[in-house]
């Protein structure tokens, strides 16, 4: 990659982040006000959030951006998160960490489900109710992978 190329691909990588954050925070503060649709807000700016924070990973691991607007990429959120095995032990350890029960796969699976287009995008556009991923669970999960991913955007100031 030209040095261009990686300046282009860190800037994208910083927008990514900082719209990550965005999200992440608002279904933080659905999250603690609640009210009618709470959960399938919540859910939707998560999904957001982990195919961003996946993109970011993936830029900066050389991943033309034009690459992952498609096939094996695209808004394939599980595939994503799988395809990135550091990101991937860091989240499994962030969601021990906090003592949830179960297994991060189902709501990362369920996450991709939803908000992915393997579904049409069935959290948008379906009146069904599903079981959906544990916003609880997923919340602080995400919030500190994204504190830690600002951290090491900090580092490359100095590279």
């Amino acid at each position: 990659m030209e040095a261009h190329d990686i300046e282009i691909a860190r800037e994208k990588a910083s927008a990514f982040l900082a719209r990550a954050v965005e999200f992440c925070h608002g279904a933080k503060s659905l999250e603690k006000t609640g009210g009618q649709g709470w959960i399938t807000s919540c859910t939707l700016l998560l999904g957001y959030t982990a195919e961003l924070i996946a993109k970011k990973r993936l830029l900066e691991k050389g991943v033309p951006e034009m690459t992952l607007k498609r096939s094996p990429y695209g808004h394939r959120i599980f595939d994503m998160w799988k395809s990135d095995a550091e990101l991937w032990a860091e989240a499994e350890e962030l969601y021990g960490r906090i003592g949830e029960r179960g297994d991060l796969t189902i709501h990362l699976w369920a996450l991709d489900h939803f908000c992915g287009g393997d579904s049409d995008y069935s959290i948008r556009y379906s009146s069904e109710r599903a079981h959906y991923p544990e916003v609880i669970a997923l919340l602080p999960v995400f919030l500190e992978i994204l504190h830690r991913e600002g951290m090491r955007r900090q580092d490359w100031v100095y590279i």
